[in-house]
Parts: C-alpha cells; sequence; structure tokens
C-alpha cells in the first residue's frame, strides 16, 4: 500500500511534518509513519508501512522558517483486503482491481477518504 497524501499550502510555510496514526486520534496514541521535513504538499507513504482493513488519521503540521507551527485538523482513511491476481488476498490501496490475468474492468475495492470533525 503506497498512499498519496496531500494537502493544501499553508501561507509562510517553510516545511511540512506528516504523521498518521493508527485509529482515530485521542490523544494518546503513537505515529505508525512519519515524514519531517517535506518541501512539498505531498507524499507518498512508502511500501510495508500500513496494513490492509485498517482505518488510519492523518495530520499535516507547517512550520516556518522562525519555527512557528501550525497543525491541520486530522483526516483520515481506510485500506481494505483485494483479492491479488491469484486470487489470495493481499494488502492494496485505492484504484487497485481484481483482474485474473489483466483483464481490464474488473471492479475495484477503493479505500474511504473523510474528514474527521
Amino acid at each position: 500500500m503506497t498512499p498519496n497524501l496531500s494537502w493544501a499550502p499553508s501561507s509562510g510555510a517553510s516545511t511540512y511534518n506528516v504523521f498518521v496514526y493508527n485509529g482515530p486520534l485521542t490523544g494518546s496514541e503513537d505515529y505508525v509513519y512519519s515524514q519531517r521535513d517535506v518541501t512539498g504538499t505531498s507524499i507518498a507513504v512508502p511500501p510495508g508501512k500500513l496494513s490492509g482493513s485498517t482505518i488510519y488519521t492523518w495530520v499535516v503540521s507547517a512550520q516556518n522558517a522562525y519555527g512557528g507551527i501550525a497543525v491541520s485538523e486530522p483526516r483520515s482513511f481506510q485500506t481494505q483486503y483485494v483479492p491479488d491476481a491469484t486470487g489470495h488476498w493481499s494488502d492494496r490501496f485505492d484504484h487497485y482491481y481484481y483482474s485474473g490475468q489483466g483483464v481490464a474492468g474488473c471492479p475495484a475495492w477503493p479505500v474511504s477518504d473523510k474528514q474527521v470533525l
């Protein structure tokens, strides 16, 4: 699973830190993945960092040149198990298809992406 996470730029930000948490935020969780000092407005989570059939929450902190930090509202997404081409279940992320021998038009199992309010 290699989801792409993107966000709108923050005025005056020089870098961003991205944190992905397992489940909803409760105030006592540890992140399962982070990427720091990002200069753009998107990242790709590397393969092997996330599990299938799991809800994740992520936040972005923007830092300016003077050390000031602003933190985004949390967002969440859910990964799902999808059968691979051999019919075995494997972890995949949004817009992957079970296609047997690569046949187009087979059903998709997308992930959901919803904002946590």
